[in-house]
């Protein structure tokens, strides 16, 4: 990938790691640069088809089923995602984190938060997303979401 005109940011997260965030108007993807120690990871992050969310973490689906009912979808495990729902109308919307199935097919649904506006709603998804994002590639041991740096041979 060219890095010329990217309109890329750089900043420092401690003395070991160096994130680059490259926003290219050439890509419908944003790229996630994380370097650590001699390890280095490189992810995509796929462009939201809404208007109202520029970007989500690779790794997720955003799955659109109407304007007013949105889901992005954990891809390692399909029973976790964040559902936006705008179907109650009067700009009334919700955001509700499912956190698993059970045997029965009955959603794990973790403390919905309603009447909020369609900007507060997307708002609060785009929160969810990263931290359960976060949580997942913490509890998976990933580099990147443990904070580990160390370069053992």
């Amino acid at each position: 990938m060219n890095y010329e005109n990217c309109g890329y940011s750089t900043y420092s997260i401690n003395s070991h790691d160096l994130t680059f965030w490259s926003n290219s108007n050439k890509n419908a993807e944003r790229m996630f640069l994380t370097i650590a120690g001699h390890d280095t990871q490189a992810h995509l992050m796929p462009e939201s088809e809404t208007e109202d969310l520029d970007y989500y973490p690779s790794g997720w689906s955003e799955e659109i089923h109407d304007e007013y009912y949105i889901e992005w979808i954990l891809d390692d495990d399909q029973t976790i995602l964040i559902r936006l729902d705008g179907t109650m109308g009067d700009g009334d919307y919700s955001v509700t984190p499912i956190t698993g199935v059970n045997a029965d097919g009955e959603e794990f649904v973790t403390r919905p938060i309603s009447e909020l506006s369609r900007t507060e709603a997307f708002d609060v998804a785009a929160t969810l997303i990263y931290a359960m994002n976060g949580v997942a590639g913490r509890l998976n041991g990933e580099n990147e979401f443990t904070g580990d740096t160390s370069n053992e041979s």
